[in-house]
């Protein structure tokens, strides 16, 4: 048994692809069940199918009606949401980014509900595979090989894509993003740049990669990032003008307060350090303290193993589970981010080889999303936030074990 863990000898294709089909096959059967069991696009439960995208339909129908602010204001939203979907409920689903994201709400808000929920689902679900076969594409082979399917296979079953999938949430995307500008950088900085500043309507997850650019000297990168905001930032204030920007900044507060700090949401479904030490019952000042200590190691180590002569692929899942980890407002449905780290560590191990215990580990990681808000919800133990850290903490000795030389992106 242990044999088999450190070799991963238990990881066939047959067996994988069996586990991916029937992972794939009971989210089918979760979904149809949603679907079946609703009516008039409201579940069993109560909540819209979809639940999540609600904000972001609300919120771009409140742009299109020439009230954006509006839609940070949860006395506005709230019975704007029920007056739109034509039914009362004790849900209320809170917009919370810039206001450069409500040029995509208000795209989506173009189309009835149920049709918009299912192309922008669709759209990202799509754009995050395609960053995972462009991620191994070198290691599989361009051509549609049986590893390449495998890949894909095990990519769209994921089970962090379930929790997208059921909160019409906005994880697949990131994944691309941010995936997608770590596979690009070393070839098509400018490119990577872009996908970077996209990625600047979830600031949360800005800890760590502008550091990771400015230690290595990526300046084209660093410079298409830049611009890509401050052109999306001027485009939203021409169009939704400054109260927008106003009323992100001040209810801004009261997400922090009501979700971080006082787990409206409850703690569990939240992955960093920061909910883990409140749902412990710690205070929130200690909560503070141990995420800004745990992010500033972790912003320290990112830039250690950026400025060492690695492989790129190990860098790129470093800062990927880092940037994960570094931050305390992080759904189940946000480690969707962990889903391109995997790819970059197995297109590392198909090039280079896998070391002992490392499938093992990848799988952990992979399947954790499956289980782990519910085993937190009901230990309190942080579970993903553990197998994130213990997978990271592998890498690190991966890395400071081994010989692994590389090209360095440094003024690239």
């Amino acid at each position: 048994m242990l044999h088999m863990l450190r070799e991963g000898t238990w990881a066939t294709r047959p067996r994988l692809q069996a586990y991916a089909l029937l992972l794939l096959g009971g989210y089918g059967l979760m979904i149809a069940w949603l679907l079946i069991t609703s009516h008039n696009l409201v579940d069993s439960f109560g909540r819209p199918i979809g639940t999540d995208f609600v904000n972001v339909w609300s919120s771009g129908h409140l742009a299109l009606e020439g009230r954006p602010a509006a839609a940070f204001d949860p006395t506005i939203q709230a019975p704007y949401q029920q007056k739109l979907l034509g039914f009362s409920t004790d849900f209320f689903y809170g917009w919370h980014y810039p206001p450069m994201f409500l040029l995509v709400a208000a795209g989506l808000a173009l189309m009835p509900y149920g049709l918009a929920l299912v192309v922008w689902l669709a759209g990202t679900i799509a754009v995050y595979l395609a960053t995972i076969r462009h991620i191994l594409a070198n290691a599989t082979g361009r051509a549609w090989t049986g590893d390449m399917r495998l890949a894909l296979l095990l990519g769209a079953a994921y089970p962090a894509v379930l929790a997208n999938l059921t909160h019409g949430q906005n994880g697949c995307l990131n994944a691309a993003l941010l995936g997608g500008s770590m596979a690009l950088l070393p070839t098509h900085p400018a490119a990577a740049g872009i996908l970077i500043g996209l990625l600047a309507y979830k600031p949360q997850y800005g800890i760590i990669v502008p550091f990771a650019l400015l230690a290595i000297g990526c300046w084209r990168a660093i410079a298409s990032a830049i611009v890509t905001i401050i052109v999306t930032g001027l485009f939203s204030l021409a169009v939704f003008g400054t109260e927008t920007w106003q009323a992100f900044f001040q209810f801004g507060a009261f997400t922090k307060e009501a979700i971080l700090e006082q787990g409206a949401a409850g703690w569990f479904k939240l992955q960093g350090v920061f909910p883990a030490v409140r749902m412990l019952g710690g205070s929130v000042g200690a909560a503070y303290a141990a995420q800004t200590i745990v992010s500033l190691l972790l912003l320290v180590l990112t830039l250690w193993i950026w400025r060492q002569n690695l492989r790129h692929d190990l860098k790129a899942a470093a800062l990927m589970m880092a940037t994960m980890l570094a931050t305390p407002y992080a759904f189940n449905y946000d480690t969707m981010l962990v889903g391109p780290a995997i790819a970059f560590l197995v297109a590392d191990g198909l090039k280079h080889g896998f070391g002992p215990y490392e499938k093992s580990v990848l799988a952990l990681l992979w399947v954790t999303p499956l289980f782990s808000r519910e085993l937190t919800g009901l230990t309190s133990i942080p579970v993903a936030l553990i197998v994130g850290g213990g997978a990271l903490a592998f890498l690190i000795h991966k890395i400071t074990t081994s010989h692994l030389p590389a090209r360095s992106l440094a003024h690239a």
